[in-house]
């Protein structure tokens, strides 16, 4: 392996950038040697075509317990926080088609009065409050929050805890020491959940994963316990990531924003538009080479790693319909927000700039939206 660029902070400045121990490169095919924060040497993998062949290739392994197997960022080591495809795909693609069974387009559609109630709620009390309002504190981290809650089924106890451990785990002034003792809680957590499920199962998706897997002969509680994890994490920071990005947007495009009002049938079309917008993850895809492999014109030895930045590892590598269903859920919202906010609060406007981007989280987003009507 060459030698690679110096290790940088490991953020992406801000949506549509690549990390900045990417190199810069966001070329078809680009196969470069990096340094991770932590001081770790990787092939970064940044072409879609090379991303697949890395992601769907057997001798490709996700599993951190691997001896060597390094973090995106210091900290995190085995408990790096659980991604799609972190799960296992391509390993574990079983357990992955019975969890994506359950949580499908009718599952998500059939949120939307649940999602309509919790955004109502969260109004109500905004409109309670003394203005300017901060649209990130008050509606989109508690909606986001609420909403992945109700799939899953967390009783409400564990709700409050979870926002404020998210919160913490995504600061990029967290030390290494409370990461770990985070990542240490969520994973508590998740097993206590899918444990809760096994002995008493409900209507909710968790329940449902459990039956499906029993019914199989396949129940495993450190595998679901993973999945409830990564559905925790991916349902949360970036969907209110989302949200803040998409509402921003909305308010800094007059234009836009009072066709959305005269017209409201054309909010939903909106919501599509900005979800694909941008790429909200800042974290990456990690494997490590469990014999040699070819990708592209590079040769990968046994026991390198490779790293896929997220804006390469996209819907179709391993997982398609669970990461679609939740970008699909995070645009439920992001729809019901919009209208409602737009029907609700006719004159809301921004009070000031906003900062473009999010200086102290793993995933894209934004500190503050400060409003006013």
């Amino acid at each position: 392996m060459p030698p690679p660029p110096p290790p940088s902070d490991g953020f992406p400045a801000g949506p549509g950038d690549l990390p900045p121990w990417s190199g810069g490169s966001q070329e078809s095919g680009s196969i470069l040697p990096v340094t991770l924060p932590g001081g770790d040497l990787v092939w970064l993998v940044s072409g879609h075509a090379d991303a697949q062949a890395v992601l769907s290739n057997a001798q490709t392994s996700s599993a951190r317990s691997h001896p060597g197997f390094p973090p995106v960022r210091p900290g995190f080591g085995e408990r790096f926080r659980a991604t799609f495809a972190a799960v296992g795909a391509p390993q574990h693609p079983v357990h992955l088609q019975l969890a994506a069974a359950e949580f499908t387009t009718e599952r998500v559609a059939a949120m939307r009065p649940r999602v309509q109630d919790i955004v109502d709620d969260q109004i109500e009390a905004l409109l309670e409050m003394e203005r300017p309002v901060d649209l990130v504190q008050e509606l989109a981290l508690p909606v986001a929050t609420l909403v992945m809650c109700e799939l899953l089924g967390v009783p409400y106890a564990s709700r409050i805890r979870l926002h404020g451990w998210f919160r913490q785990l995504a600061s990029r002034t967290a030390t290494a020491e409370r990461r770990t003792i985070l990542m240490g809680e969520l994973e508590r957590l998740a097993g206590d959940l899918i444990e809760a499920k096994h002995r008493h199962p409900a209507g909710d998706l968790l329940s449902r994963w459990v039956i499906r897997h029993q019914e199989a002969g396949l129940y495993d509680r450190e595998g679901l316990s993973r999945l409830a994890l990564a559905f925790l994490t991916a349902g949360h920071e970036t969907t209110a990531g989302m949200i803040t990005l998409g509402m921003r947007g909305l308010l800094e495009n007059p234009v836009h924003l009072a066709a959305l009002r005269d017209d409201p049938s054309l909010v939903a079309g909106a919501a599509e538009a900005m979800v694909r917008l941008w790429v909200l993850a800042g974290t990456a895809t990690l494997r490590r080479a469990t014999d040699d492999i070819e990708i592209g014109d590079v040769v990968i030895r046994r026991g390198e790693s490779i790293l896929v930045p997220a804006a390469a590892d996209t819907e179709d590598l391993g997982v398609p319909d669970l990461r679609r269903h939740v970008q699909e859920l995070a645009r439920l919202q992001l729809e019901t927000i919009s209208s409602t906010l737009l029907t609700r609060l006719p004159g809301l406007r921004l009070t000031q700039p906003q900062p473009r981007s999010e200086h102290d989280t793993t995933a894209y987003g934004l500190p503050h939206v400060t409003v006013t009507w």
